[in-house]
This record gives C-alpha cells, sequence and structure tokens, in this order.
C-alpha cells in the first residue's frame, strides 16, 4: 500500500513553492498509482497543482501537507478511473476544445484517429477563411497557436469581448465546416482541395520551432503553408500598434500564419514566443500519433533546475488554462461518478441534488464539457467535519465555482453556483454578429491599449 513519507520541517513559502518543492515525490507517487504510466501520473499531478494553487487551502489548517497532496492524488486517480469506464455523456467536435493540443489530450482515446483528421480539415478551413474573415485569424491563435484570449485581445488592438465572441463564431462555422463542407457558401469553391495545394507549398519550420513529427508540426506547417501578401518590417508594426487604427482582415490574416511577423509581434507586445508556447505544452499532448518522446526526460523529475523549470513553467500554463478556460456546460461528479450536467446560460448557474449513495462521499468534482477539471472538492464525514462544507475557485473577471455539501437533512445536498457576469452580453452579442456581421465587427474593434 503506498503511504506518503513524513513531511519535511516546518511548513512554509507560498503555495506554488510549497507544491514544486515536492514535484518529484509527487510524480513518484502518481507513478506508482498509475501503474507506472507516465502520462496518467503527469496529469495527476497536474490536476493537483491546478487545484491546491487555485484554491490556496488555510495551511495552518492542514496537519500533513504531504497527507493533504497525496489523498487528493489518490482521490484524482479513483476519479480518473471511474470516469474513464463511463460512457461519455456528450461527444464535442475537435474544434469546441479551446486548442487542438488539449483537444488531443481530453478527447476519448478511441477518437483519437478521427480526431487528427478533423484538425486537418479545421485546418483547412481557416487557412482559407481567415481572407475574409478576422474570426478565422483569432481560431488561428487560439485553437492552434495556443495564445490565451487577453493575449489575442492585444494581438487585435481590441476587447476580451470581441475576441470571445470571434471564437464563439469561428467554432460555429468550423462545426458546420466539418459536417458538411459545402454549407459556408462564403468560403467558395477555393477551399475544397486546398489541402493538397498546402501539402505542395508546405514550409520547413526550423525543428527548434516545434519538436515534433507528428500532427502538431504537420498542422503548423499548414497553416505556414497559407500565408499571403509581404510581411511587415518591425517599424511597421511598431506604427502598427501605436497608433488608433485597428489591424485589417488581409495584415491579421497574414501575421497569424507568418511565424517572422508573429515573432515580431510576441517581441513589440512583451508575449510568450511560439518557441516556448510549443515547448511548454504537455510533452505527451502529441504522443496519440505515434511519435516518439523528445529526448532528455520531459517530466522534470530529473535532469536538474533546468528540467524543474520547465515543470514550473508547464504547470503554470496549464493552470492559466483553468482559469481563462469559459466552460459551456458544467458536469458534476462525486467519488467518481457522473451524476448530472448543467447549461451555463445565466450569468448566475445554480444545481442543487440530493444525493442517495451506497458509499460516504469523499470527494466531489466540476468538470466543463470540454472533460477540463475546474474544481475538485475534498468532503469530510460529518461525524470528523463540518454539516455545511464549501469551497469556491476563482477564475477572475468575476467568475467564479462554488461547491458546497450539506449534511443537515437525510440525504446530504449537493449545490453547485457558476458565474460568470459575461455569459448573457456574449449571448446577445453572438446573435447580432450573426445577422449583422460588418456593423457588429466595427463595434467590436475599438483600440483598448496604447503604445
Amino acid at each position: 500500500m503506498l503511504k506518503p513519507v513524513p513531511q519535511l520541517g516546518k511548513v512554509a513559502g507560498s503555495h506554488d513553492e510549497l507544491f514544486m518543492a515536492r514535484y518529484e515525490r509527487l510524480v513518484g507517487w502518481a507513478l506508482r498509482l498509475a501503474q507506472g504510466q507516465r502520462n496518467v501520473a503527469e496529469d495527476l499531478v497536474h490536476d493537483a497543482f491546478i487545484q491546491f494553487t487555485l484554491k490556496r487551502p488555510d495551511l495552518s489548517a492542514i496537519e500533513s501537507l504531504d497527507d493533504y497532496l497525496f489523498i487528493m492524488l489518490r482521490n484524482l486517480h479513483i476519479s480518473q478511473a471511474r470516469r474513464a469506464s463511463q460512457t461519455p455523456t456528450i461527444v464535442l467536435a475537435i474544434s469546441d476544445y479551446d486548442t487542438a493540443r488539449m483537444g488531443l489530450r481530453l478527447v476519448d482515446p478511441l477518437r483519437q484517429l478521427q480526431a487528427r483528421d478533423d484538425l486537418r480539415r479545421v485546418c483547412e478551413y481557416v487557412g482559407e477563411r481567415k481572407e475574409t474573415s478576422k474570426a478565422a485569424s483569432v481560431l488561428i491563435l487560439r485553437f492552434f497557436h495556443s495564445y490565451f484570449p487577453s493575449e489575442i485581445a492585444n494581438i487585435l488592438l481590441t476587447t476580451r469581448q470581441a475576441v470571445e465572441i470571434w471564437l464563439l463564431n469561428a467554432r460555429r462555422e468550423s462545426r458546420l465546416y466539418l459536417e458538411d463542407p459545402g454549407a459556408l457558401k462564403i468560403i467558395g469553391s477555393r477551399l475544397i482541395g486546398s489541402s493538397k495545394s498546402n501539402a505542395k507549398n508546405a514550409v520547413q519550420l526550423p525543428q527548434r520551432l516545434i519538436n515534433s513529427s507528428g500532427i502538431a508540426r504537420e498542422l503548423c506547417e499548414s497553416i505556414f503553408a497559407s500565408r499571403r501578401g509581404d510581411c511587415l518590417t518591425k517599424d511597421q508594426l511598431q506604427d502598427l500598434y501605436e497608433g488608433e487604427d485597428t489591424i485589417d482582415c488581409q495584415r491579421l490574416a497574414h501575421i497569424v500564419s507568418c511565424s517572422e511577423c508573429l515573432g515580431m509581434v510576441n517581441e513589440l507586445l512583451g508575449l510568450t514566443s511560439l518557441m516556448e508556447r510549443y515547448q511548454m505544452e504537455s510533452p505527451n499532448s502529441d504522443a496519440s500519433d505515434g511519435s516518439p518522446p523528445d529526448s532528455g526526460d520531459p517530466s522534470g523529475t530529473s535532469g536538474g533546475s533546468g528540467a524543474s523549470d520547465k515543470a514550473d513553467q508547464r504547470l503554470r500554463r496549464r493552470r492559466r488554462e483553468t482559469i481563462e478556460h469559459r466552460p459551456q456546460e458544467l458536469h458534476i461528479a462525486v467519488n467518481g461518478f457522473f451524476l448530472s450536467r448543467q447549461k451555463v446560460g445565466l450569468p448566475v448557474n445554480e444545481l442543487a441534488l440530493k444525493l442517495n449513495l451506497e458509499e460516504k462521499i469523499s470527494f466531489v468534482e466540476v468538470f466543463s464539457e470540454q472533460g477540463l477539471l475546474l474544481s475538485h472538492f475534498s468532503v469530510t464525514p460529518p461525524t470528523d467535519g463540518e454539516i455545511e462544507q464549501r469551497e469556491e475557485v476563482k477564475f477572475g473577471e468575476g467568475r467564479a465555482l462554488e461547491t458546497a455539501v450539506s449534511f443537515n437533512t437525510q440525504w446530504p445536498t449537493l449545490h453547485v453556483v457558476y458565474r460568470d457576469p459575461l455569459v448573457e452580453h456574449l449571448q446577445i452579442a453572438v446573435i447580432e454578429e450573426i445577422q449583422k456581421p460588418e456593423a457588429m465587427s466595427q463595434r467590436m474593434c475599438r483600440p483598448i491599449i496604447g503604445p
């Protein structure tokens, strides 16, 4: 039986520092729980890091931090195993995931081959559509290049709300294209067969940009092969971002499909480089395509401080993925068993459940429709814990998820509340965008940042 080692010394430092000081030990525990499956073990540790550092529990109330983290890992492993045996309640299009790599990481293993084919088709769609729609360029930045919405807002000289609206519309169009390539008349016949053209003119990316021979590299080469128009000089880009004008559709289409121009924009705005974005992605994100892993130890469990730094960066990026994620639906699980789901359609979304389980409640989890863990709430039996227990996760911009369990009736009651003040505005704006795309585009493109 696995047992955590005794805690070392007095607990001191930030939650991030305390977790990273135990990182190698946690990976070791997770590997034993996962019977040596490194990808599974790393996912467990990543989820534990996100939950521990987002919620920042009161350290003075934790008798043994090692025991606390070990129990969290064990519960996450139980949940993972039980969920794997359950039939998915919803099947998403690959473009509905926040990023392509997230989709490959979270999609049902049985759908991996179909997911890769769909990724190629989405890439085909945005490669052509970006010339006439900023929404497609936004989808390239978010879905394929893994930029966060707040970063995209800076690149486009616009608002976060505008970015979310463009993403919603681009994903809607991409779903239509996956279902029927002929449904999007606005693209025209030029799109059909464009993947062959891209293959013929494919650019060879420097190995340092993305160290993979699989689907990730193929998609990037396809996007950069779709580049049209001339590159901008550094001075021209400087003038563009110091001015009051917004970026026109064709210029934006060139930037998102040009590694050199996008690199200069990153430098100008102080954003993470493309190379770092690809390197910080989980090393197993492309494992499904059969490509060999990078040489060296990707987990950060050995190899000195450099490897630990990379692990720290990867964990922080995964946490930011969770923070910036905007769920469309909440899936509720208790002890790893899915019980209910709730659409996110209002600024305040509430769900109450009576729990009649054969086993005592150990933990409650809330996932998004993409399978991303938003909250892992450990529950203490009422004989040892409080009659009412609650926990809250704050994601910023007024978004928060509160989970509460009450034992003051015959059957325990679970209450989940998710708040997102932007939901209603996004729904209205999307309808307006569909009805009056040109007018809405003009209204959304107001600059919000200065030099």
